[in-house]
């Protein structure tokens, strides 16, 4: 409107200058032409309001704003890769938009359509930890001693996340117990920080290596790898919502949670004693990097550690075998078989041409945003 204002008045000052009194009623007609034209959108404005939102973005738009007038927390969504779901902006999939988001407390979880895999997830995270002997469950009245006591008792939560398959659709509810690591103290409660991550320069180097030596690239994953790193300090905890079996439980950790600061550094040097005892040599370049080498026969193990995650290069089966058998007699793992999916980057491996393909769509699609909320 002010453009077309604009535009008129521009117009008019480029013909024959009038007469100072022409000049100043010109100037008042162009003035009350815009205030006609404003209000003229503004009236047209009103009308567009009234009658509803036109598009679905205008509909999320007007009922995210209608939570936000309800105190209920709502956002503006820009596009169809945001869904609106107990009141909060979440982002979605863009591939598969009738995907429920995550659930950000236990609270949340119970008022969504799966609450019973989210349920039924949380009890297996239960198990989970009683199966490898995490913690033991502290009486309630020792619990009153060491609090009378000042003992700090740390918080944990029940992380709950879905996982995904390379095509960004879920295929299981995952429940996880998190410990609050940031109310831990340096010197009293943890000494060291450290986890084994593995640069994107020495995952490439090991796939190079074992494409140029005709070598199999095989995926492990360490199911609960923080679980079997002894704590070194004393640690009490209340158990989260979902996990714990009635209000209150107190624990006494004898292993590491995740989330615990140490968690990452007891993981790696306990795991690092499992690989010098078979044989293998820590390499200099990195603290990720293992190897067993036979120089006379040409034959090579590479590991390569990425937190609970490895990747395992290796042209020699029989030994390769034996280390499986004797790393799960100490440790519960998966083979998960060739390099597929690691590290959000789609692999496709020719065993048989030594050939190997990475798609990084899911990687960008992960770290890239494409829409911002306002």
């Amino acid at each position: 409107v002010r453009t077309r204002a604009r535009a008129a008045a521009e117009a008019a000052a480029k013909t024959d200058p009038p007469a100072s009194n022409e000049a100043t009623s010109e100037q008042g007609s162009a003035n009350a032409q815009i205030q006609e034209e404003q209000q003229a959108a503004q009236a047209e404005a009103n009308v567009d309001a009234s009658a509803g939102p036109a598009t679905d973005e205008e509909r999320r738009r007007v009922e995210a704003e209608a939570l936000d007038a309800a105190g209920q927390g709502g956002s503006v969504f820009l596009d169809e890769s945001y869904v609106i779901f107990c009141g909060h902006a979440v982002e979605g999939d863009k591939k598969n938009p009738d995907v429920l988001p995550d659930p950000r407390s236990w609270d949340e979880a119970m008022e969504m359509p799966d609450r019973e895999e989210w349920i039924k997830a949380s009890k297996a995270e239960r198990k989970n930890l009683e199966d490898h002997k995490v913690f033991l469950t502290v009486p309630p009245k020792q619990v009153k001693k060491l609090q009378d006591e000042g003992v700090t008792i740390h918080t944990a939560k029940n992380v709950l996340k879905k996982k995904l398959d390379s095509d960004g659709k879920p295929y299981r509810h995952k429940a996880r117990c998190s410990f609050r690591g940031f109310t831990q103290r340096e010197r009293f409660d943890f000494h060291e920080t450290f986890a084994a991550v593995a640069s994107a320069a020495i995952v490439r180097l090991v796939i190079a290596l074992a494409i140029g030596c005709m070598m199999k690239i095989h995926q492990v994953d360490v199911v609960g790898a923080y679980l079997y790193a002894p704590l070194a300090e004393e640690q009490y905890v209340w158990a989260p919502l979902g996990i714990a079996k009635y209000k209150n439980e107190c624990w006494k950790l004898l292993s590491n949670l995740y989330g615990t600061r140490s968690a990452g550094a007891d993981w790696k040097k306990m795991f690092t004693k499992l690989l010098l005892e078979f044989g293998f040599i820590a390499a200099n370049l990195d603290e990720t990097l293992f190897a067993m080498i036979n120089v006379s026969k040409g034959m090579y193990i590479i590991i390569c550690l990425y937190v609970d995650d490895a990747l395992v290069a290796e042209n020699w089966s029989s030994r390769f075998n034996k280390f499986t058998q004797y790393i799960q007699n100490k440790i519960e793992i998966t083979n998960e078989g060739y390099l597929n999916w690691y590290l959000s980057v789609k692999w496709k491996f020719n065993v048989d041409a030594s050939r190997v393909m990475a798609n990084p769509v899911s990687y960008t699609h992960l770290t890239l945003p494409t829409k911002r909320i306002v």
